[in-house]
């Protein structure tokens, strides 16, 4: 069923399970077709149609009907027309319909024009007489239509259309069949019976096609021309008309036959897959109606159309069979050529997949399995695949060519055979269909029987029939019909194989299956390594999930049925002989009869072995277990192996019907077994889907070993879930660490009565016998190494018996092991002791050979001679079959828990001539089953005696848990097996006696020896070392005496005397030295653009992403600011070449320095560099100056040369106390030449890396590349530093960390301080700014004389703090002291707090300024100032003070009594003038002695603001009607608030110079309040606690800056941080406001003041939380300049803007314009229609992943899946994390050239 969009979106489908899709090639929407969907489903428009509809008048649809059948029939002729043009062309993709556009395109617009103009369609394509008239009237014929020359010749043309496309004409082959005396005739048994329903109800398949409608002829002419698109989807869009429907169907049925010719004829893969896409579009449309299909079925044979179609299609490709059966002639089966195209192309699948759509329908399935000449066609054609594909082993040399049809093999069988299979047995769910499955399953076993015969596997004699073991082919559909029928008869109790079953049909049914099993495992064995890589792949595809359940699991089934029915001894002697591992069943050492094999792969064909007949014994996928118990294995296994997705568990188990459609009930089965992990990340950020694993009781209580052995097809597959489960069980403190548990085998559930002969094997002697030998070899064998998988397979089998046994079961089959076992039952012969055997040795071809000059005659010199010349003349006795002579009893050392016996006795009797290739053996063990158990308990313990019987010990077994080791399984079979009997538990009792160690003192094992003299010697040499240490520390006491000692450790030097130098680790060299002048080093690095910080907010919230036309405006971005800001200063200071200096920095310029932290020597990297071939380069995709680090392997680009340090460097001495003298060294060393010092190759370096920092700035920047402007290149560097810093403290206020990335910041800005200081003249206008902001005079030298001052460019107070302090300090000497740098920051920090009173004055309304100014003037006592106003007489009382100014008022009392207070205890003495006092702290001249005040920072700030406010109010620079406010648009500016917003405005200006300290002094940041907001608030919205956090990080950035000292406390801290070093500080804001005083752009200027503001960190956009709200607005939107919608419609996530991403022909829209416009070249693009985001950066591009995830956490890429999709907001988060950090480079792996294609 398929809905279209607005049908879909138009009903309600809540808690309903869809999938969305773009359909391509058109359709019918099934909405309001009661056959396909329920009413209730209907959308809003198919659900409320009228009941009763007025008829069209027919004069109104006269025209239209006239019109119309003109059209069809002009259409009809232009058709025949084109019938030449297609045979010149040859069916080639040049042909076309082009010329006929135009008419197809008036045919679409009237089908959709509504239900009227759809049945006039209708009619006209059906009306049998419109038809005759026009196109079958003859030319002669005097009453008939006028027919010109063209008609005539278009008539021909279709009579030769169809004689060139008839009908295909099967040839039956019958079955062959050659018997035993001689070949018979050829029995064509089915042949009369087809051709007598050739014709039913005058139909038939093979005549020529009779047309007698338009819609007839045109759809035969779809079918010739290859179903073009536009007919195809016109015939489709009148579907929903139901007369057209039908008839629409009765064609499509007539011409089935003729459309399988067509594909048969097509040219190619891809045209063969076009056409056949476009006949399953067609005909799902009209057979998954099950009433047409019925219908179609009952009366135009559509399954025999079916079955016959496919049948010539099929046997047209078939080929001689090479299987050979030793001791027969050649085989006469015929099987399909999987080499040739139909096979390959799939050119069947369309038929397949019709037939399968109609057999879901049950009416049809039920007529298919009745028929009995379609049952005989079918199993026909299904025997064409049966041993197709066959592999024959080299054994000489590798293999020529590999072919690759092996998969085109598995899916034929899979499509052709599996799929109807599994269709037909969907029916078969209950009694009902008793007679239809034992019908089907009688049709299978005639045709079994028929191929046997043919194959010659029933040609020679009974139980003789050998397949050839070097062939193998893994196709035995036959087999596996027979096994799905019979699993379902015997399941519904219809059918019981006894009564139908024979024995000699199931030896012959068992043989290929088995042979299948062991070239499985000798594939994996390396036995067939010589066939090359597709045998490998063959194996693997057997056991793949999608084919498991239709091969492998039907492949054991037939084998369970023949365990359950034949003879046990019988079926595990002929296991073990197809797996060449019988000489394993000896109790000597014996090689196999097997040629070229090795050790290692004799032990895999034995682990092979033993692992089919556990799984026969315990898989019950068909004999037993219910659909939902094996639903519940299948994930249980899958989940063990690893965590998984929904969607790969839905892809991974195994299915029947061949749709991909997942189990209904997979989430009820998931909630009972796995628990959910949601998507995350890893350690390096590569993004994690959410996955399920295990629950913890699974491990325990359902891992089955033995599945997952079923299910996986390497051995790492299953050492991975033995991991995981060793992993759990010891983080679970289950079982102790260090050891390795064993495979929790479990005991599987009895199997249904129909297969309880399974349970023979484990009462068999063959099978007790080969465990015996097992074990034996385990303990006694030097040569034959039984590994631990065989082992614990051995274990499992004792167990199963044990568990299965009672004090009276008997044995079961042939007395064959009777010397072995004599005893009837079980019990008695487990405990058995086994005395001298008689072995039967079957010799090798090489023994032969061998055997002419070993040949000894037994008669004549006895046994003991015998065996004592062949031991001394040769080293192999019996070739390669040597038997040796047990030591068990000479030596019980040799073997823990061996019994002290005689020596075993072998006897050699030799057969009745020489010439014989066997001898009898007789061999003395003197051993049971029992005693092997204790002394393998023994040999894994490590322990003799370390089994203690439960009779002994008393002690309860505990069978909860399957847990353990070796010796918990070993010891757990010995519990059964005591629990079970008493004679059983005495004979275990007797043997623990025999083994039991003699003395106490030999219990310990060698280990434990070895372990106490490890210890010994560890305590031996750490007192050696003990006393060698206290013998030195005696020695130095002695030389040393006590007060030289103290010297030593006491002295220290001046911290601020000496550099320290650092020393770096060369990733290349792996030296460390440090960065010298000889030989410099750098810090590997990665220089790119960046414009993120552009995208800075005014508001906290993100934008949104557009969905609609109209969208609200957003708040302002940075750029949008920085662009007006700039506007403003060039409006006042036209052609001033230092406005942008005066801003802050262009962020939509900057350039990022990042860096991995590794290190490398200049000339180190150069080498490095020449050593990287281009071929080299190009494979690692690097371009231009990039490089990988050498140690991690990042991406760079840059090598950032770090300053040398040594001895000889100049030192800058500690900063001097007095401020005054400080700003004088500072200006000297501004005033400096540059120093000279750095190397030539570091200067070089360093030149490298200006360039590139200049290459990477995507921006404008023709400015800074002028190399005739020192100034310009200066601005340039210095913005570069700007940017990093910015960046630094967004990511340090926002906790953005990055632990693959090393801060370089450092040695950043220590490479553009001396790039600065290279150039010619920076120092004078550096001075000029020092003088500026201080008022201090400095001479400039006589070299930057020449340079024009900037005084009067732009005044300080228009200037960004900022970029002044980073003007200063960058042109400062390298090294600077930390008490420079700290005056350097109070300097420019005075210009902030200025700076920020400027900018509140402008927010003062009249009044509040003049009350301002009124407590400016006013004296230091604040207490008596506020008594007055409160209590003096003839004041204004709170009441006659306007309500504007009452909060004010009241804060400024509470305020002041709390400042009067302290006030009061400062002595008058200590009360100096502002200019020398700053905060109560005393600078400049002040005496040193003297104690410093501690409260007067209110009052610096309050006269500050009274002087800034008197000079501007005389210039009128306040507008007069400001008092003009409304009530609720008034502001009260109080003392707290006023502090609150100069802190504020100041701390973006300390954060910025914190960050840069913490830096380069390496001096950690103080704790940041987490309540201290990052945003502006005004005075009415001031909260105490949020005052308080911001107070308290202002403070603390103050004191870590030594603005202020730690003890001091102040209620104004920002002017309690102010110094002036000793000048006035009104003289010099005076000088400040000169400008603006004289400067006629007053409104400018404070529209440039008010416009200051803090800024959000950038965000994504915001987006929706389901992604169908995006897909729906988006996928039709059409580009803004070619208007056209996009392949690939996509949207910026950074600005919201639509962008034609994998676009060329909108250059201007592409992605990679469009990063370069908005990102700096680096962009973040949502694909629409994929749902994945693509990162593009530079010339690269990636895919990050889906923020969209499905309700399992899973991405839908390219909506493949159509689930619905929610915002994962931890992913989202993510990528904006790594956007603002610039980590695209570091975490997205594959990387590609984008070629500017995007």
């Amino acid at each position: 069923m398929s809905l279209c969009p607005e049908c879909f979106n138009g009903a309600d489908h809540t808690g309903h399970d869809f999938n969305m899709f773009r359909s391509h090639a058109g359709g019918a929407c099934d909405c309001g077709d009661v056959n396909v969907m329920k009413p209730e489903g209907f959308c809003t428009k198919h659900g409320k149609r009228e009941t009763t509809a007025k008829a069209v008048p027919a004069d109104v649809t006269n025209t239209a009907r006239l019109v119309i059948s003109k059209l069809i029939t002009r259409f009809v002729f232009y058709l025949r027309s084109k019938h030449q043009e297609w045979l010149s062309s040859g069916g080639s993709d040049t042909f076309s319909l082009e010329d006929g556009e135009n008419l197809l395109a008036l045919l679409h617009d009237l089908s959709a024009l509504g239900v009227v103009i759809r049945t006039i369609i209708s009619e006209a394509l059906n009306c049998q007489e419109s038809y005759a008239k026009e196109f079958l009237a003859s030319p002669d014929q005097p009453d008939s239509h006028t027919m010109n020359l063209m008609a005539i010749h278009c008539q021909e043309q279709y009579r030769k259309a169809k004689e060139e496309l008839p009908a295909p004409q099967p040839k039956f082959y019958g079955v062959q069949v050659c018997g035993r005396g001689g070949d018979q005739t050829v029995r064509n048994h089915w042949r009369c019976g087809y051709e007598c329903v050739q014709s039913s109800d005058g139909l038939s398949l093979s005549d020529t096609l009779n047309h007698t409608t338009a819609l007839q002829e045109i759809l035969f002419w779809a079918v010739k021309y290859e179903f073009p698109e536009k007919i195809t989807t016109w015939l489709l869009a009148i579907l929903p008309d139901e007369n057209f429907k039908e008839e629409f169907t009765k064609a499509f049925v007539d011409h089935y036959t003729r459309i399988a010719t067509s594909l048969i004829k097509c040219k190619g893969n891809d045209q063969r897959q076009r056409v056949s896409n476009k006949v399953v579009h067609v005909s799902v449309q009209l057979f998954s109606n099950e009433v047409y299909a019925i219908r179609m079925t009952a009366e135009r044979q559509l399954l025999t159309r079916m079955v016959v179609s496919l049948y010539s299609m099929l046997g047209s490709n078939l080929i001689q069979s090479s299987v050979t059966v030793l001791g027969a002639t050649a085989s006469l089966h015929r099987v399909l050529d999987c080499s040739n195209d139909i096979i390959k192309d799939h050119c069947f699948w369309p038929l397949i997949s019709d037939l399968v759509n109609i057999m879901s329908h049950k009416p049809v399935a039920l007529v298919f399995m009745e028929n009995s000449l379609l049952l005989d066609i079918w199993f026909e054609m299904v025997g064409f695949l049966q041993g197709m594909n066959l592999n024959e082993r080299e054994l000489m040399q590798h293999v020529e060519y590999e072919t690759d049809t092996y998969y085109a093999s598995f899916s034929a069988e899979f499509e052709i055979s599996c799929s109807p299979l599994w269709r037909l047995l969907l029916h078969c769910t209950d009694s009902s269909t008793n007679s239809h499955v034992v019908t089907v399953l009688r049709k299978i076993m005639e045709s079994l029987k028929v191929w046997f015969e043919n194959s010659g596997l029933s040609r020679v004699p009974a139980g003789s029939a050998k397949v050839n073991e070097y062939q193998v082919s893994f196709h035995l559909p036959l087999h596996r019909y027979f096994a799905a029928f019979l699993c379902t008869a015997i399941l519904h109790d219809g059918f019981f194989p006894k009564e139908e079953l024979s024995v000699e049909f199931l030896e012959l049914l068992i043989v290929h299956p088995l042979q299948i099993q062991v070239a499985f495992y000798e594939i994996f064995a390396q036995m067939w390594v010589r066939n090359g890589l597709q045998i490998r792949g063959q194996a693997m595809t057997y056991t793949q999930c999608h084919f498991c359940n239709s091969l492998i699991d039907l492949d054991l089934y037939l084998l369970q049925v023949g365990c359950s029915y034949l003879n046990a001894d019988y079926f595990i002697n002929t296991v073990l002989k197809a797996f060449h591992v019988e000489h394993w069943n000896l109790p000597i050492e014996a090689s196999s009869s097997r040629e070229n094999i090795e050790t290692h792969q004799d032990e895999s064909m034995l682990e092979g072995a033993l692992t089919t007949l556990a799984m026969l014994l315990c898989i019950r996928t068909y004999s037993g277990e219910s659909t939902s118990d094996i639903m519940h294995s299948e994930i249980v296994t899958l989940l063990c192996m690893s965590d998984r997705t929904y969607s790969q568990l839905c892809d991974s188990i195994p299915e029947k019907s061949g749709s991909n459609n997942p189990p209904a009930d997979l989430k009820l089965y998931l909630q009972e077994v796995a628990d959910y992990n949601a998507p995350g990340f890893n350690a390096s950020g590569k993004l994690q889907q959410g996955t399920y694993s295990p629950k913890p009781e699974i491990w325990l209580k359902q891992f089955d070993p033995l599945h997952i052995m079923l299910r996986t097809v390497h051995r790492r597959e299953f050492q991975q879930a033995m991991d995981r489960y060793t992993e759990f069980v010891h983080n679970s403190k289950t079982f102790p660490q260090g050891q390795t548990p064993w495979p929790p085998l479990r005991i599987p559930d009895r199997p249904l009565k129909a297969y309880s002969g399974l349970y023979d094997m484990l009462h068999s002697r063959s099978l007790l016998t080969f465990c015996f030998n097992l074990l034996h070899k385990k303990l006694n064998s030097k040569i034959s190494t039984v590994t631990e998988p065989s082992l614990y397979m051995v274990i499992f089998f004792m167990q199963l018996i044990v568990h299965e046994m009672e004090p009276d079961t008997q044995m079961v089959g042939s007395a064959m092991a009777s010397s072995w076992f004599p005893y009837g039952t079980v019990m008695e012969n487990l405990i058995h002791t086994i005395g001298t055997v008689t072995v039967h040795i079957p010799s090798s071809r090489r023994d032969k050979e061998q055997r002419r000059d070993t040949m000894m005659d037994v008669e004549e010199t006895g046994v003991e001679q015998n065996i004592q010349t062949m031991f001394s003349s040769h080293t192999n006795l019996f070739g390669t079959e040597m038997v040796r002579l047990l030591q068990m009893g000479r030596d019980s050392r040799s073997t823990p828990g061996a019994l002290a016996t005689p020596a075993p006795v072998v006897a050699v009797a030799s057969s009745s001539s020489n010439t014989s290739l066997s001898r009898d053996v007789d061999v003395t063990l003197s051993e049971s089953l029992v005693s092997l158990l204790m002394k393998l308990h023994n040999r894994l313990s490590d322990k003799e005696g370390s089994y203690v019987p439960i009779s002994i010990s008393k002690r309860k077994p505990d069978y909860s848990t399957l847990v353990g080791d070796g010796p918990f399984f070993v010891g757990r079979v010995l519990d059964t097996l005591s629990s079970k009997s008493t004679k059983c538990a005495e004979a275990i009792e007797k043997t623990y006696e025999a083994l039991k160690p003699k003395l106490e003192a030999d219990s310990n094992s060698n280990s434990s020896k070895k372990k106490k003299k490890a210890q010994d010697r560890q305590k031996r040499l750490l007192d050696k070392m003990n006393k060698m240490q206290n013998k030195f520390m005696d020695k130095i006491e002695k030389t040393m005496s006590k007060e030289d000692f103290e010297k030593l450790t006491e002295a220290e030097l001046p911290e601020d005397n000496y550099i320290v130098i650092e020393h770096y680790e060369c990733s290349i060299c792996s030296s460390t030295t440090p960065s010298t002048m000889e030989r410099p080093m750098g810090m590997v690095s990665l220089l790119q653009s960046t414009c993120v910080m552009n995208f800075a907010r005014s508001e906290p919230n993100a934008k949104k992403l557009p969905l609609a036309d109209e969208q609200p405006t957003s708040s302002e971005l940075f750029s949008d600011y920085y662009r007006r800001a700039q506007a403003r200063l060039d409006h006042m200071f036209a052609g001033k070449q230092d406005n942008t200096a005066a801003l802050e920095a262009d962020r939509s310029i900057g350039v990022f320095t990042q860096s991995c932290g590794h290190y490398l020597h200049l000339d180190c990297f150069k080498a490095y560099q020449e050593s990287v071939t281009v071929q080299s380069r190009q494979r690692q995709n690097l371009t231009g100056d990039e490089y990988h680090c050498p140690l991690c392997r990042q991406l760079a680009n840059a090598l950032l040369p770090i300053l040398p340090t040594g001895s000889d460097l100049p030192v800058v001495v500690t900063a001097p106390d007095d401020t005054l003298q400080c700003l004088k060294d500072i200006g000297a060393m501004l005033n400096h030449k540059p120093f000279k010092w750095p190397s030539e190759p570091f200067y070089k370096e360093l030149n490298v890396v200006t360039m590139g920092m200049r290459s990477n700035a995507m921006g404008n920047i023709n400015k800074y590349t002028q190399a005739g402007n020192p100034y310009e290149v200066a601005q340039f560097l210095i913005s570069v530093a700007r940017c990093n810093l910015d960046y630094a403290v967004l990511y340090e206020t926002n906790g953005i960390s990055v632990p693959s990335r090393k801060s370089s910041t450092a040695h950043l800005l220590g490479a553009l301080s001396q790039s600065i200081l290279k150039l010619h003249g920076q120092g004078a206008e550096a001075l000029d700014l020092l003088s500026q902001l201080t008022s201090v005079e400095f001479h400039p030298s006589a070299s930057t004389s020449s340079l024009v001052l900037h005084q009067g460019a732009v005044p300080l107070l228009l200037r960004d703090p900022i970029s002044i302090f980073l003007q200063l300090y960058l042109r400062m000497p390298p090294h600077l002291s930390l008490g420079y740098f700290e005056r350097l920051v109070s300097a420019v920090y005075n210009l902030a707090f200025v700076q920020a009173l400027f900018h509140v004055s402008c927010k003062f309304n009249e009044d509040e300024r003049q009350s301002w100014v009124t407590r400016g003037m006013r004296k230091p006592s604040f207490s008596s100032d506020v008594c007055q106003l409160n209590d003096k007489p003839g004041s204004r009382r709170s009441s006659d003070v306007p309500y504007s100014n009452r909060l004010s008022i009241s804060i400024e009392a509470s305020s002041n009594r709390r400042w009067s207070q302290s006030t009061e205890k400062v002595s008058p003495g200590t009360r100096m003038t502002r200019s020398a006092v700053v905060g109560g702290r005393q600078r400049g001249n002040l005496s040193p002695n003297s104690e410093p005040p501690t409260q007067h920072g209110l009052a610096d700030m309050e006269q500050l603001l009274q002087t800034i406010i008197t000079q501007l109010t005389t210039i009128r620079f306040y507008p007069s009607d400001d008092t003009r406010v409304s009530f609720l648009e008034c502001s009260v500016w109080s003392p707290q608030s006023i502090e609150c917003f100069v802190q504020r405005r100041c701390l973006s200006y300390l954060e910025f110079v914190a960050i840069l300290k913490k830096h380069v002094y390496n001096v950690p940041l103080p704790e940041r309040p987490a309540g201290c907001p990052n945003t502006e608030i005004s005075c009415s919205e001031v909260i105490h606690f949020a005052l308080q956090d911001c107070q308290q990080w202002f403070t603390g950035l103050a004191k870590y800056l030594g603005l202020c000292r730690a003890e001091e406390i102040s209620d104004s801290p920002s002017a309690q941080s102010l110094d002036w070093a000793g000048q006035d500080s009104h003289s010099i804001v005076k000088g400040w406001l000169n400008f603006i005083m004289t400067s006629k752009e007053r409104s400018t200027i404070k529209s440039y003041i008010m416009d200051n503001r803090r800024w959000y960190t950038p965000r994504l956009l915001e987006l929706p939380t389901q992604y169908d709200a995006i897909f729906q607005f988006y996928r039709k939107m059409k580009c803004p300049l070619c208007k056209r919608p996009p392949v690939s419609p996509s949207i910026c996530l950074i600005c919201g803007a639509f962008v034609c991403f994998k676009e060329v022909c909108c250059v201007s829209q592409s992605g990679v314009a469009h990063s370069k416009a908005c990102g700096s070249g680096t962009s973040v693009v949502l694909d629409i229609n994929a749902s994945i985001v693509a990162i593009i950066r530079g010339k690269r591009a990636t895919l990050w992943g889906s923020v969209y995830l499905d309700e399992h956490g899973e991405e839908d890429r390219d909506l493949k899946r159509g689930r619905p999709l929610y915002l994962c907001k931890e992913r989202y988060q993510m990528l904006e994390q790594q956007w603002l950090s610039h980590n695209f480079d570091y975490v997205c792996k594959r990387w590609i050239f984008h070629s500017d294609q995007l």
